[in-house]
């Protein structure tokens, strides 16, 4: 096995409270962070900044030699 990983930081800011759901976001943050079918991706961390604003901390492992099928995000 030929295990990578990265590690990536997001600032996600908020601007409508009244409709944000945090969960919702992170699954979609992990779903576009895949590039590979078969890559692992994880939330390390969540952390709340200045006020409203978060910093997620997003860990992606990835198989170089089973990466699958190169994900088409166009």
């Amino acid at each position: 096995m030929n295990i990578q990983t990265n590690q990536l930081s997001i600032k996600l800011k908020i601007k409508n409270r009244r409709n944000f759901n945090l969960q919702s976001h992170l699954h979609e943050m992990c779903d576009y962070s895949k590039e590979y079918e078969h890559d692992i991706v994880e939330v390390q961390e969540v952390k709340r900044i200045n006020g409203g604003n978060y910093e997620i901390i997003i860990s992606v492992t990835r198989d170089l030699d089973c990466l699958g099928e190169l994900l088409d995000r166009y």
